[in-house]
C-alpha cells in the first residue's frame, strides 16, 4: 500500500485534491481508503491518539493506496495558534510518522501552496458570509486580514517542518500551486498535468 499526504492551508483545495485522486485510482482498478484529520477532540488523551488508532484500523491488504487529508504538522500548527493550546512537541509527529512508514510500502507529502489572492479571498468571504450572514463589513475585513495571516505562518511553519523535521525522504515531498489531481505514476491511470 502506498500512502499519499495532502497538506495546505484552509480553503485551497486539498479535499477536491483527494477526491478527484480517489476518482481517478477508482476508475483505474485501485483501491483506495481515505482518513481526514480535523484536530484533537475532547476525548482524545494526547495529539498521537487522533492518528494512532485511525492508522491501526487500515487494512493494507484491502487497499492500494492510502490518501491522507491533513496530518501530523497541521495539528503541531494549528492546535496551539486556534486552540491556545502550548507548543506540541515534534516527537509526537516522529511517532506518527513512523507508524505510517511502517505500513506503507511508500509514502509521498503534497504541499498545495496557494498565494493569498483574489480567488483565495473570496473563497474565505463566502464562508464567513455563509456562518455570519448578516456581519459588518468591518468584521469581515478584519477576519479576512487574520486568515492572510494565519495562511502565511501556515505555509512557514508546514514548509520548516518538511524540510528538517519529518521522517518522510525528501525526494517524495512535492510542492504545487494548483489543484493536482496525482503527484505519482500510477499505471493505466492518466496523470494529470496541473500547468493546463
Amino acid at each position: 500500500m502506498e500512502s499519499v499526504i495532502v497538506l495546505g492551508a484552509d480553503r485551497v483545495g486539498k479535499s477536491t485534491t483527494v477526491e478527484e485522486t480517489c476518482k481517478l485510482l477508482s476508475s483505474a482498478g485501485y483501491r483506495h481508503k481515505v482518513l481526514h484529520f480535523s484536530g484533537i477532540r475532547p476525548d482524545h488523551h494526547s495529539p498521537v491518539e487522533q492518528f494512532v488508532t485511525p492508522l491501526s484500523l487500515v487494512d493494507v491488504s484491502r487497499a492500494d493506496y492510502l490518501l491522507l487529508d491533513r496530518f501530523v504538522s497541521d495539528t503541531l500548527f494549528y492546535e496551539p495558534r486556534r486552540k491556545g493550546f502550548s507548543p506540541i512537541g515534534t516527537a509526537f509527529a516522529t511517532t506518527v510518522e513512523s507508524l505510517l512508514l511502517s505500513i506503507s510500502n511508500r509514502v509521498d507529502i503534497v504541499l498545495i501552496e496557494k498565494q493569498w489572492d483574489d480567488e483565495l479571498i473570496e473563497r474565505h468571504t463566502d464562508e464567513l458570509l455563509d456562518q455570519f450572514p448578516s456581519c459588518s463589513r468591518y468584521w469581515l475585513s478584519l477576519n479576512l486580514e487574520a486568515r492572510r495571516t494565519e495562511h502565511i505562518a501556515y505555509y512557514e511553519h508546514t514548509k520548516r517542518f518538511l524540510q528538517s523535521q519529518t521522517a518522510v525522504h525528501p525526494t517524495c515531498i512535492h510542492y504545487t500551486d494548483d489543484f493536482i489531481r496525482s503527484v505519482f505514476d500510477v499505471p493505466g491511470m492518466e496523470v494529470i498535468d496541473s500547468s493546463r
